[in-house]
């Protein structure tokens, strides 16, 4: 039996899992939705600005168990697109997570399956199009032994088997491994440290670009009174299958913290790994479109993300939110670097009861080498206005005005993208 057969029984497995415990042990919420938008220029160029109308439906699907039996979440997003001057063939995207713990034996093994799907940009030197995303789908399944379990201390193994899959860029697809062994040490009600260390082999199903991984890092989080604090910090070795193995610093940094009328978030990130894994699931939301570019380039990478958001109610009507951040890839024995730094700015104002208004700004500025010495520089602004219309606590209209604009070294990657969009969406 293949992994992508046994893993498929695994999430079936999962859901009967579900429903064996009952709908009435789980919150869940299902809205769907409608748009459509007028676009004056669909393949965002500077010389043919063909215009389309494009029709959405959606779907968005959230459960949360409510019992301490198993512990289920799940937040997915699914949509298909149609354009109706066929500009583009029609397309079926998913976006979300969902983690399912089911325990074994109480207080010493647990099953722990996980799925992810995201959308990522294939190449950042070509517009955010059907024909220049991806889907990626992920799946995870593997089971938790607690050797030491006690009030203040937990050792634990963990062993677990992973696929990743592409729906464009094949080459991208691999079977994952990894066994990680962790400590972790109550030195307070508020205060957790250990240690953690993880070995995992990556084989990728399409040639022997295969690799394995070793990091350990030590572990730190504290709440504080308002918020909370972590690290996570150590070494990572990766022995890919040609040419030196390489080693390097891997760390994680949260930190958030709410005042009475605002809060502010930090999120940094640095590791060794490959281009087709994706940026630590939602911790970082900056930018506008897939976070994830130039998935098209396979290679092991040092990744860097610093993101920090900043919101503020500015009075019961008036909110405005900020998102700064930094990421690189700089990829290994290869020019093909990518470095992006962004700014999003949010304004929202409740000009009735069941009337909003939302205006947002975006701007990126990406520096991607392109395969040789000379990198090329792109500057992308986006900005959007929406009015939504809540006619009931589960029907509520959206319409969206949104201009887009990109600067490049050549006229001719140059463009101006203009859009009108009306949206319905009904929650059960």
């Amino acid at each position: 039996m293949s992994l992508k057969t046994k893993l498929g029984n695994v999430a079936a497995l999962c859901l009967l899992s579900v429903g064996a415990d009952g709908y009435s042990a789980m919150d869940s919420q299902v809205s769907v939705g409608v748009s459509g938008e007028w676009i004056d220029n669909v393949f965002y160029s500077s010389i043919d600005r063909r215009h389309d109308l494009v029709s959405e439906l959606s779907l968005d699907l959230s459960l949360q168990s409510i019992q301490e039996v198993n512990d289920i979440a799940l937040e997915y997003s699914f949509s298909h697109e149609n354009y109706l001057r066929d500009s583009f063939d029609n397309a079926n995207y998913m976006e979300g997570t969902g983690t399912f713990v089911i325990p074994l034996l109480p207080r010493r093994l647990s099953w722990n399956s996980e799925i992810a799907s995201s959308i990522t940009l294939r190449d950042s030197l070509t517009p955010d199009n059907p024909d220049n995303r991806d889907q990626r789908n992920s799946a995870q399944t593997g089971l938790d032994y607690f050797v030491v379990n006690t009030g203040r201390n937990q050792v634990s193994v963990n062993g677990n088997v992973s696929i990743v899959r592409f729906r464009e860029s094949e080459i991208n697809n691999s079977n994952r491994g990894s066994v990680d062994l962790s400590w972790s040490h109550a030195f307070s009600r508020r205060t957790n440290g250990g240690m953690t260390c993880s070995g995992e082999k990556v084989d990728f199903t399409e040639d022997d670009a295969d690799y394995e991984t070793v990091v350990c890092q030590v572990n730190y989080a504290r709440q504080l009174a308002n918020g909370a604090v972590s690290l996570d910090v150590g070494k990572r070795s990766v022995n890919p299958p040609t040419g030196r193995s390489t080693k390097g610093t891997s760390y994680t940094f949260d930190f958030s913290w709410a005042f009475v009328n605002s809060d502010l978030s930090v999120n940094v990130l640095r590791d060794i790994t490959d281009t087709t894994v994706g940026l630590s699931g939602g911790d970082f939301t900056g930018g506008q479109g897939p976070i994830d570019i130039n998935t098209d380039v396979r290679s092991l990478t040092v990744r860097k993300r610093a993101e920090a958001r900043y919101n503020y109610i500015l009075s019961g009507r008036d909110q405005f939110g900020v998102v700064v951040y930094r990421d690189s890839d700089d990829l290994y024995d290869s020019v093909l670097d990518t470095d992006r730094d962004g700014v999003d700015l949010n304004y929202t104002r409740a000009i009735s009861q069941s009337l909003s208004s939302n205006i947002t700004y975006s701007f990126v500025r990406t520096d991607y080498a392109d395969g040789s010495e000379f990198s090329e520089v792109d500057y992308e602004n986006v900005y959007n206005f929406s009015l939504s219309k809540a006619y009931s606590r589960r029907f509520q209209v959206t319409g969206m005005l949104e201009a887009q604009t990109r600067r490049a070294p050549t006229e001719i990657e140059e463009y101006e993208v203009y859009s009108v969009r009306a949206e319905a969406n009904y929650t059960f």
